[in-house]
């Protein structure tokens, strides 16, 4: 009678399947609509809100993330190979680019480098912080969020725009003297009062001292 006897091998690996990796940018990929608010670093603005602005993320295969953004106030600016991970409750991303943006109102555009990074949840909850070092005086932070701006009471917009801002005059002259001339290092102070009027100063070292009082402010 003849014996027989088998042998079971069994290979083991620690690689993970291709099927079983997930693609987490094809995941996030899609249109987002939302808002900015602007921040400068030097106070020229601060929140300064601009609606009705678009994001687009289109996924490539090897797991990064192409990143547009569309705005009215600040252009387009766009990032490859974007970072997308997944973490608890949704997934970050983090990348960098360049973009060609004008200062001063002028027709003449420079290039500017930024990062950002940002928490994804869904198509209608994200959140993203763009960081540009170089526009304008100690940098400018342009946040994009989805859904609708907050909207601000009545009552409460001249604290809303209580404090002191820092920028600059472009003047003109109606008989043509002098057009779009430049004076910097203006300060704008403005107070709110309690009977939700404001009163606002403006000191500059060309034109002087200006001051408004009680003014009305309205959505």
């Amino acid at each position: 009678m003849a014996a027989f006897s088998f042998v079971l091998l069994n290979g083991c690996s620690d690689d993970k399947n291709e099927d079983d990796v997930v693609n987490y940018a094809k995941v996030i990929a899609g249109n987002y609509s939302g808002y900015t608010s602007a921040t400068n670093g030097a106070g020229y603005f601060i929140d300064m809100i601009t609606e009705n602005e678009g994001l687009v993320i289109t996924a490539n295969e090897d797991g990064t993330a192409n990143l547009v953004l569309t705005s009215s106030q600040w252009g387009t600016f766009s990032s490859e190979r974007v970072t997308v991970k997944s973490t608890s409750g949704g997934y970050t991303v983090s990348g960098s680019g360049a973009t060609e943006l004008s200062a001063h109102e002028s027709s003449e555009t420079s290039s500017y480098q930024f990062t950002f990074t940002g928490t994804i949840v869904s198509l209608n909850d994200a959140e993203l912080v763009f960081d540009f070092p170089a526009l304008m005086t100690n940098g400018t932070i342009i946040t994009f969020k989805t859904g609708s701006a907050p909207e601000i009471p009545e009552d409460g917009l001249a604290e809303a725009v209580a404090g002191i801002y820092n920028g600059y005059i472009l003047a003109t002259n109606g008989m043509g003297m002098f057009t779009d001339m430049l004076s910097e290092d203006v300060v704008v102070s403005i107070t709110a009062n309690e009977d939700g009027t404001a009163d606002l100063q403006l000191v500059s070292s060309e034109w002087g001292t200006f001051n408004l009082v009680d003014m009305e402010s309205k959505n």
